[in-house]
């Protein structure tokens, strides 16, 4: 898959990263069409959707109190920062006096419903994640491997290994999801790329359990944070298409097998030619000598 000609002008490892994910994606989709893994894919999205609206609708007036209650903390928290922030949505809390009481009144009304609606979403979202990751990506992994016979080979990890990527991405994540909370507007922007390259990136480890070592798998994490990110970003729109979001677990997983697949054959290739260039420049060293 080709990229548009105007992103000639980007760097390249940026366009590498971006061509990397388009493919990936590509894959992905290929993946959807198997009839098993499409057939379970909807059956983790319709009873994820299904509980949790369950849960909203018999609490729906708890939630909806509760969103408020945490919307008045929010605005009791982070009001005192507004002048040093500049921020514009700590201006107009609860707590700034300058603003009008109707305005903010209708201003909470309103936003314990998006809260809601954003909680709702959320909870389905993890609840289909966690169900990839623990169901469905054995199962995908055993259908992306048909398009690399090379890694079929038991490859082992060390458990301490993927207990460092799992932590490193909870730091990140707690870390740069603060400093993300606390820069207005484009905060939210940088927010949300984190959250779907977090989302992606969890995957890498179950995508190459069993066929990568821990250096590996490091590889095709630092290698590929243009592209994983640009992967969460590709399916979380793809969850927006009616019905055919239904099918974003298997879609995401594939993906991820496909991307970091095919970073540990890259990784290998390169590993096998400086090996290879290494003991020739040694023979040649050798017939020099003698």
């Amino acid at each position: 898959m080709s990229l548009p000609k105007f992103m000639i002008f980007f760097p390249s490892s940026l366009r590498f990263g971006l061509s990397e994910a388009a493919k990936s994606f590509a894959l992905g989709l290929r993946e959807c069409a198997r009839p098993r893994l499409a057939l379970v894919s909807v059956v983790a999205a319709l009873v994820s959707l299904l509980l949790w609206l369950t849960v909203f609708v018999t609490w729906w007036e708890e939630l909806v109190q509760l969103a408020l209650v945490g919307l008045v903390v929010l605005a009791v928290v982070f009001a005192p920062a507004a002048p040093l922030a500049g921020s514009v949505v700590a201006m107009g809390s609860f707590a700034s006096v300058a603003a009008p009481v109707g305005l903010v009144a209708v201003a909470a009304g309103v936003l314990k419903y998006v809260v809601v609606a954003a909680a709702f979403a959320v909870l389905v979202l993890v609840t289909m994640r966690l169900v990839v990751e623990w169901w469905l990506m054995p199962r995908i992994q055993q259908a992306c491997l048909e398009r690399y016979p090379a890694l079929r080979q038991k490859v082992d990890a060390s458990w301490h290994g993927g207990l460092r990527n799992v932590l490193g991405a909870w730091a990140l994540f707690l870390v740069g999801g603060t400093i993300c909370l606390l820069i207005p507007f484009v905060g939210a922007v940088l927010l949300f790329l984190l959250a779907n390259y977090l989302n992606a990136r969890s995957l890498v480890n179950d995508a190459l359990d069993g066929i990568a070592n821990d250096v590996e798998r490091r590889k095709a994490i630092s290698e590929n944070r243009v592209a994983t990110t640009a992967v969460g970003v590709m399916v979380a729109g793809f969850t927006l298409i009616p019905f055919a979001g239904l099918l974003a677990p298997v879609l995401l997983g594939a993906a991820m097998c496909h991307l970091s697949m095919r970073t540990v054959m890259r990784v290998r290739e390169q590993t096998g030619s400086a090996a290879a260039a290494t003991g020739s420049a040694s023979v040649s060293a050798l017939r020099s000598a003698v």
